[in-house]
């Protein structure tokens, strides 16, 4: 593989982690909270998820950590994008962490394959090609 080929991938995981672990997952904690707020709406989810109990407080609560880690996330794609060298930090633990929260996911006994993507295989190839020499020299 060429260097062209080997640093754009350095941008796939940039937008990856702005857009759709970013932004995406701030919209969708601003989307459970906006639920958590409004009677009509949390009892038509209630009445779509029968698997477990949800009520006001978990959906507001998974909200705003959902907001967190999707600013998080944001930051972490702007860094990668504009090669920053703390943020890459960031970003290694972030991943680690999705590596960690994937594996305890599995313990719990519901294995899905999208799902081991997010959380595993995604953050693993991550870590794997962010901590190579090469990346590792173009950060600042």
């Amino acid at each position: 593989m060429d260097n062209k080929q080997f640093f754009w991938f350095l941008y796939v995981i940039g937008i990856v982690n702005l857009l759709f672990l970013g932004v995406l997952q701030v919209l969708s904690g601003i989307g459970a909270i906006y639920i958590s707020k409004n009677p009509s709406l949390l009892k038509l989810v209630k009445e779509k998820i029968t698997s477990f109990s949800i009520g006001k407080r978990e959906l507001f609560v998974g909200g705003i950590f959902s907001i967190i880690v999707g600013i998080l996330f944001s930051i972490s794609g702007w860094g990668i994008l504009n090669k920053k060298k703390k943020v890459l930090t960031l970003t290694l633990f972030l991943n680690i962490f999705l590596i960690l929260l994937g594996i305890a996911e599995s313990w719990g006994g519901s294995f899905n394959i999208v799902r081991s993507i997010i959380f595993v295989f995604y953050p693993a190839i991550s870590v794997l090609y962010l901590t190579s020499k090469p990346v590792q020299g173009l950060f600042k």
